[in-house]
Formats: structure tokens, sequence, C-alpha cells
């Protein structure tokens, strides 16, 4: 039983780890095609400072889809404003890091939206 659940454990941190490298990765190229010179360590740093409100947002989505509870429209909304204040927090991060204009790190980051639908769309 312990080793499954060491084995599941570090499936599931390699998974997320490798997903949070991979979007910072793609940030990380768009930042420079917008001409900023942030270094990847640093990029990994603004994306973990932004992070706080998915801790709220993600298990909310989880309990959303997982149908148990009835009234299940509060944790749609709370789900839907963690990532939404996820992505203030991270373009305020962004443009600081970057010595840009909030614009111009909303625009890095709907070009990396856009690039992680297409490649989600392809491989999904």
């Amino acid at each position: 039983m312990a080793q499954a659940f060491a084995v599941v454990t570090v499936g599931g941190l390699s998974q997320t780890l490798a997903i949070w490298f991979g979007l910072a990765a793609v940030t990380w190229a768009m930042t420079r095609l917008f001409g900023a010179r942030i270094g990847f360590p640093k990029l990994l740093a603004v994306y973990s400072a932004a992070a706080a409100p998915l801790w709220v947002a993600a298990p909310a989505a989880a309990l959303h889809l997982s149908s148990e509870i009835v009234p299940r429209e509060p944790t749609l909304i709370v789900a839907i404003a963690g990532v939404a204040l996820f992505f203030w927090k991270l373009s305020e991060s962004l443009a600081m890091a970057c010595d840009w204009t909030r614009l111009r790190a909303c625009g890095a980051l709907i070009c990396t939206g856009v690039f992680m639908a297409s490649f989600i769309s392809l491989y999904a």
C-alpha cells in the first residue's frame, strides 16, 4: 500500500512540475518575443508568486466537477474567481518583472494561452 501511495505521489508531483515548467517555458518564449530579457528562474518565481489563488480555485473546481454537493454554483463561482485572480496577479507580477505595462504583460499571457490552447487541441 505504501509503495502504491509513493508511486501515485511521485507521479502527481512530476505531472504538476512538468505542466508548471512547460507553461513557464512557453511564457518565457513569449516574453522574449515581446522584447523582454527575463531569466527562466525569475519567471518561475513570477508564476509562484501569483499561484496563491489557485490553492482555492483548484479544489473548488474539483468539488464542482465531482457533483457531490447539491448547490454547485458557489463552487463554480469560487473557481472562476480564483483563476481570474491568478491571471490578474500573474499579469501584475510579469509587468513588474519585465518592466512593462500591464497591457503588454497581458499580451504576452494571451499569446501564451493561444499557444497552449492550440497545443492541447492538437495533442489531447
